[in-house]
This record gives structure tokens, sequence and C-alpha cells, in this order.
């Protein structure tokens, strides 16, 4: 389904119809209880969310346990102008509004960075760790500029982990995939020890079949599997001291790509497939593919990962004094098919990632309601990362040759932090906010050959071990305000500006070329937030100024680094409206006018219209028993995959270019559930992507290989049973 401009201003119109129009419905329904309170950390403090002057979207970890989202990739489902794109080589990354880091460059921290717990996940590879027991995740969309862990340009994924239960519980999810033949399994359980002593534990177990089949091996991939665990501590010891301990380790385990050619203009990768013996090689984004070799095996992906909280809230007088110290690692090991095709003559093996990070953050809360309130602070970032890959190159590949390359960089950054809030009247509150960050960045780069070939006089030449380093200082602020016009109407605006620093390419042509600037970025928002008996609506204005933005562009030889300017504006609506007891409309719609000011295109991966809305009804089946019911949509519109001038029928690119946008699309989604109250069990048949749209989610020029193009799908339709049970 292709999303035009006239349809969003169309569900815009309807939408905000709906919702403003429902006081009316209030008045002629009977008394119903209230919607439940949303709340949100945000800001450093537990607030309901119609209190908080930001864009956020907030979804339950239950929510997102009765949906089967159990990822982080699956988050751009549930909250419009989320968008996060994963690359063959299985790098994610996200963009709000229009912006985000690409997946080019390994050495790119995210413009939208993730946070568990508060504590800072700013690189691709982490975000492969699985989504589950979670309080809730919080999508903070537009420039966060102070109080953050770790200041971020474009927005931010807060995930808060489930704490212990005061009392004796436990929880299992249990669910089976039809289509995929997958199966998950999840389970927690709450053990208070004593008074002031309790533990959580859980953990999860998910094994994914694949939905692109390989005429060659017979597989369908990727084929993965995902374990996790967690345990949280929390200790009491005086009524002004608690302490909360967290440890999570994850492991993910992929075999095999979903990768697709899609375009061959001038018959090469025929060629080269015919040679390896593939004599039925086919050009067709249809769920086919036929990339594997003898010799190789399949291509394979192995990430692990382990992360320790530690976070002391001690109660001083009136203000809290918060410890929360980190630490975190992962590993990412990768052997990579490069070329897509039957005959392994591009390969990356090994092709290896590690991270070690250690962060410490110390601060002091106020109260809060009184006439000025502040949180202020300081926050230490240790981080050692490498990267070290061996690229082969065999005939008839026109580049040949096999050269080792290594990577280290190693980041030290001290900033200070401060935001405060001033009611000036009763109703008017100002806010203002500052963070400076001075940060380091030291690398040793080098590339040997091990066997000679004709790489090395193009785009990779051998060059010895190099050292470079460079620091910079950053503030960055915020200033706002907000006013409650009525009950249940809060008007605010605010300006933000926050940075990224800059660095430098993991895999440079020479190490003299390898430096980029830093990435800032200014928001300025304006909007609403509405709470009527019945539901609420959130909307707001944006416009974003990026200069310097950090991207990378394959060229079909090597990733260019572009730093540009860009710019995103639009409006955003969110709500839920009550429409009769127990039948309710939930929403959320981003319209995103979003272009690089270089050329007045689009970026990659930006859609302008994205959203998805569900309508739902609850009724009594039976004692203590409800049905419920529920469809919904998740829709965006096209994108690019790459730059409009490499893009095949743009008016900027040249006849040659290849590469296709990626068109719009509408999922259906649906749910079916029985639910028992005072056995806490439910069963439920849930589908997503009902009519089965393929959607091409990334795709590349062919490495090294003229007129070719490589291609990676989304999910697919899902049909799953799933039990749940909680004590």
């Amino acid at each position: 389904m292709h999303v035009n401009a006239q349809f969003g201003a169309i569900a815009l119109a309807v939408f905000g119809w709906a919702i403003a129009a429902q006081p009316v419905a209030a008045q002629n329904a009977t008394a119903a209880p209230a919607l439940e309170e949303v709340v949100v950390s945000t800001r450093k403090r537990t607030e309901n969310l119609q209190d908080v002057p930001l864009s956020v979207a907030v979804v339950t970890g239950e929510s997102l346990q009765q949906r089967g989202l159990n990822s982080i990739e699956s988050l751009q489902t549930v909250t419009s102008g989320l968008v996060i794109r994963k690359s063959p080589n299985n790098i994610a990354t996200a963009s709000l509004r229009g912006l985000g880091t690409g997946t080019g460059n390994s050495s790119f921290e995210q413009s939208v960075a993730a946070f568990l717990d508060g504590t800072y996940i700013g690189r691709g590879p982490e975000f492969n760790q699985a989504l589950f027991d979670l309080e809730r995740a919080e999508v903070i969309k537009g420039t966060q500029a102070s109080l953050l862990a770790k200041n971020t340009s474009l927005g931010a994924i807060s995930l808060v982990a489930r704490k212990p239960g005061d009392v004796f519980g436990y929880d299992v999810v249990s669910s089976y995939e039809f289509e995929l033949q997958s199966h998950l399994l999840e389970a927690g359980l709450d053990l208070p020890l004593s008074d002031n002593f309790k533990v959580r534990f859980s953990g999860q177990l998910n094994e994914q079949g694949g939905w692109v089949h390989n005429r060659l091996t017979g597989s369908d991939d990727p084929r993965t599997n995902s374990r996790a665990a967690r345990v949280v501590a929390q200790w009491t010891p005086t009524e002004s001291l608690e302490a909360t301990l967290l440890y999570q380790t994850y492991r993910y385990k992929q075999l095999g790509q979903n990768i697709e050619l899609i375009r061959d203009a001038l018959g090469r990768a025929r060629g080269y497939a015919l040679a390896a013996g593939d004599a039925g090689f086919e050009i067709n984004f249809d769920g086919q593919s036929g990339q594997t070799d003898p010799d190789f095996g399949a291509s394979r992906d192995l990430t692990t990962g382990d992360r320790a909280i530690a976070t002391l809230n001690y109660q001083w007088g009136d203000y809290t004094l918060t410890s929360v110290s980190s630490y975190s690692t992962y590993d990412q090991k990768r052997d990579f098919d490069t070329d897509f095709l039957p005959g392994a003559i591009l390969v990356q093996s090994p092709l290896d990632e590690g991270n070690e990070q250690y962060s410490q953050e110390v601060r002091v809360t106020s109260p809060a309601g009184r006439r000025f309130d502040f949180v202020t602070g300081a926050f230490y970032l240790r981080e050692d990362w490498d990267f070290h890959r061996v690229l082969t190159g065999r005939a008839p590949l026109v580049l040949t040759g096999s050269f080792d390359e290594m990577f280290a960089q190693s980041t030290e950054a001290y900033s200070v932090f401060g935001q405060g809030n001033f009611r000036v009247v009763d109703r008017l509150t100002a806010s203002a906010g500052l963070r400076y960050t001075d940060e380091s960045r030291d690398v040793g780069m080098a590339r040997v050959y091990l066997v000679p070939g004709s790489f090395s006089n193009v785009v990779y030449p051998a060059y010895p071990f190099s050292t470079l380093d460079r620091s910079e200082g950053n503030l960055d602020g915020s200033a706002g305000l907000q006013y409650q016009a009525l009950p249940g109407a809060m008007l605010y605006s605010s300006w933000s500006k926050g940075s990224k620093s800059g660095g430098f390419i993991n895999s440079p042509t020479r190490p003299a070329t390898s430096g980029y600037d830093q990435e800032v970025a200014r928001t300025v928002e304006v909007g609403g937030k509405f709470s009527f008996d019945r539901g609420h609506l959130n909307v707001g204005l944006f416009n974003t100024d990026i200069d310097g933005f950090q991207q990378a562009v394959f060229s079909g030889s090597s990733f260019i680094i572009q730093a540009r300017d860009a710019r995103s504006r639009g409006i955003e609506a969110e709500g839920t409206w009550r429409i009769l007891d127990g039948l309710t409309l939930t929403g959320t719609l981003t319209y995103a006018d979003t272009e690089r000011k270089d050329n007045g295109t689009a970026p990659i991966g930006a859609p302008e219209w994205s959203g998805n809305f569900n309508l739902g009804y609850t009724h009594d089946a039976g004692p203590a028993l409800e049905l419920t019911a529920e469809a919904g949509v998740d829709f965006r519109s096209w994108i690019f995959l790459t730059d409009a001038e490499l893009t095949a029928g743009h008016p900027l690119a040249p006849a040659s270019a290849v590469v296709p946008t990626s068109p719009g699309y509408g999922k259906l989604n649906a749910r079916l559930v029985l639910h028992q109250r005072d056995a806490g069990w439910e069963v439920a048949l849930v589908g997503r992507n009902l009519l089965d749209k393929r959607v091409l989610g990334y795709a590349i020029p062919g490495p090294f290989i003229t007129g070719v193009v490589a291609g990676s799908s989304e999910m697919p339709r899902t049909i799953f049973l799933q039990a749940i049970l909680r004590r």
C-alpha cells in the first residue's frame, strides 16, 4: 500500500477530530473508569506522561509481551517517526523524524542512542540484544541535551528494566509462530527474601526461522537463535538508602542472510553465477536467493554481551543523591559472504568488532512541586572499541587480493550538567538546562596484505601502524516554557542544542583521510497535551536543523563519509480515545518534511509519513473471562535506500544508477485474546503483517560488481499462538 501525503493528511484530520469530539460522547456515557496513568522517567523523575513538555512515546513491557515485540527493531511498529534499518552485516541503526545515523561506518555512535536504566548504548551491534522483561520503553523524540547519561543529537530509546516485586510471583510467556516455525519462551520470578531485600530473575529464549529460501542449500534464511538473562536485586537497608544491582547477559546467533539480488543491469552477476555452476540464477525480489559456497558455508554472526549496573539512591533530607555505575562489553564475530553470489569471490572472514565501556554518573535531584526544582550532576565515560577484518577478493572479480586491517579507538568523556524548572506564575513554568562535555579519542590503525592483489592499487592500499587523536569541548543546552492553560490542557515550547563528537573512520583509504567532524543538531518544538475523561491527544510541531550530519554511503567499492547539513520539520500526533466502554482507538502519526540542504532531497531512510492505528474491543465472555479483539495498521511512506543521486529513476541520478527506492506500505495486524482476570492467564492468537507485504528495507550497489543491486527484506507475515501466565 502506497501511503501518500493525501492519505496522511486525512488520517491526521480524522484522528484529531475523533479525539477532540470525544467529550460529547462522554456526556452520554455512564461513568467509566479513568484511563491508566502512563509514567515516564525521561527527566530523571517519575512523572505522568501528560505533564512532560516533550514528545515521548511510551510502550509498557506488558504490551510488548502481548504483541510479541522482542527486539529493539520491533519498536518502530508501535510508534510513529521511528525507523530502524538493519544492514546485511547485521548492524541496526535508528532514525527519528527522518534523521539518524547510517549503517555504513561501524565507528559511528548512534545519533538516536539507546539507554538501559539510564546507561548508554551507543553502538549498532548492541541493538541485536533481546527486548524482554521491561517496565516500559520510552522513545524520546528530538534533541536531548541535558539529562540523559550521554547527550544524543537526534533522540533516544530509553529502556526501563522491570524491578523485583514485594511479594512472591512469576510470569511465563510461551509462543509458537506458524509461518516461520519460530518459538519463544520468556519467564520471570520475583523473590522477596526479606522485608528489605528482594530479587527478580528473568530470561528469554527465542528461535526464529528465516523467510528467504536459499535454493542451493535448501535453508530458509536468516535463522536466528537468541538467549538473554537478567537478575535485578534491590536492597533497602534504611528508609533513606536504596541500592539496585542489575546484571544482564545476551547471546544472538544468526545463520544466513535475507539478501536477494534484485537488479543486474549489465548481466555481470549472472555471468559470475553461471561460472560458479548455478544454472538456476535469477534476479527477482521474491524470497528466493542463491548465495552459498561449499568452501565458505553460510554467512554467520555471533553477538554476545554483558552489562552490569549499580544504582544507589540516598535520600538526603528532601533531596536525592543518585549514583549510577555501569560496566558493559560486547563482541560481534562475523563471517560474511560479501558478493551475495554462489561463488565466494568477495569474503570478509573474520569480521570482528568488540567494545568495553565503563561509565559513572552522580546527580542531585531536588524535591518536586516547589517553585524551583532542579537536577544537576556529572558524568564520566571510558570506552575501548576495536575492529578487525580480513577481506579477500578472488577472480573473476576485477579487484583481487587479501588484506588484514585493524582499528582500535579509545574514548574518554567528562561532562557536567544541570536543568532547572522555575514556576514563574501559578500556571507558567520556565526551564533551562546546560551540559558541557569534554571528549577525546585516540586511535591506532594498520593494513597489511596477506595476498597481493589489485585491491592495493585502488581503494585499500596498505599502510603501517598509525596513530591519530582528537579532542573537543561541546556546550549543549535547552530552554522551554510550559503553560497549564486549563485542567488537562498543557501547552509547551522548547529549544535544544545537542552534539555528537567527531571521530575516525574504521576502514579508511588512508589514515590521513579518516577523520570526520562533530554533528550538531538544534531542535525547536511547540506542542500541547490534552487529557479528557475518555482519552488524550498530544500534538507537536517540530523543526530540527543538523550541521555535519554523520552519514556514510556505499558507492559500490567503499563507504564514503559525507558530513552534510540537513533539516526535518513537521507535525506529530498521538492519542487514545475510549469510544465506548470496552472499545478503544489508539494511534500515532508523524509527518516529517526532511531534506538535505545541499540539494533539497530527502536523506536515506526518511519517510514523509509514518504511524500506526489500533482499534480494540474488550467484552465479558463469562464468569471472570474477558475476550479482546484488536485490529490495526502500521505504515510509512516511501524512503530512499541510498542517496538520491545514486537512486534509479531520480532526476539527479545518471542513467547508470541502479538502487531503487523502498515503496510505502501499510501492514495489517490483529490480535484475539481470551483472558481470565482472577487466574491471571491469557491465550492469544496474534498476526502481524497479515497481508504479507514484501518490503525492501535495505539495498546497496553490489560490491565491486557494476550494475548489481543487493537488497534485504523486512519481516513477512507472522501468525503465532501465545500463552501467558502471571501470578
